[in-house]
């Protein structure tokens, strides 16, 4: 045995409870070794999982399709800059859902993207501070006059946060 991994014990959005075991063994001692995995599944879930095989990886490849190229690149680490794999997006997308105030922002975020073009995955927050920095920036340009600049009007907000938090007090304002 290689690797066990225990997807009973830490599930997440895009797999099943199962046990996966990695193993290796050499079929002569002139060959090299041969890798491969072992599943074991309920037997309930799993039948599931055949039955219905034309829905367990369709919103996978919609997500895919959706991102494209970008996606691919990510994938196969062409790009160097500490991005989180597709599966570890999806995983972060799926906690937004878990709490009401996460899942409004996430809301906020998507309707932002034109999804009829192929959106860049780097728009798309990895993670709960940066889905507060898109969330709270792009209501922040929604409601701003035409003409006011919303870079502007954040490090304004920054600063009021930073002195109510320096005085110990909850409310926004500068009085």
């Amino acid at each position: 045995i290689v690797r066990l991994k225990n997807h009973f014990a830490k599930l997440d959005p895009i797999h099943f409870r199962r046990i996966a075991l990695t193993l290796a063994f050499k079929a002569s001692s002139t060959r090299p070794r041969h890798l491969c995995e072992l599943q074991i599944h309920i037997s309930k879930v799993y039948r599931f999982k055949v039955d219905h095989d034309d829905k367990m990886h369709q919103p996978y490849e919609y997500f895919r399709s959706l991102f494209g190229a970008h996606i691919d690149g990510k994938l196969r680490g062409s790009c160097n800059d500490g991005w989180m794999s597709f599966d570890k997006k999806i995983q972060a997308w799926s906690n937004f859902l878990k709490t009401p105030v996460l899942m409004g922002l996430f809301i906020v975020v998507l309707n932002e993207f034109n999804f009829t073009s192929k959106p860049d995955i780097s728009d798309f927050p990895n993670g709960e501070a940066a889905l507060y920095r898109k969330g709270i920036e792009i209501r922040i340009r929604q409601s701003l006059p035409v003409g006011v600049n919303c870079d502007d009007t954040l490090e304004a907000l920054k600063f009021i946060s930073c002195v109510n938090h320096v005085a110990g007090r909850r409310e926004f304002s500068l009085a």
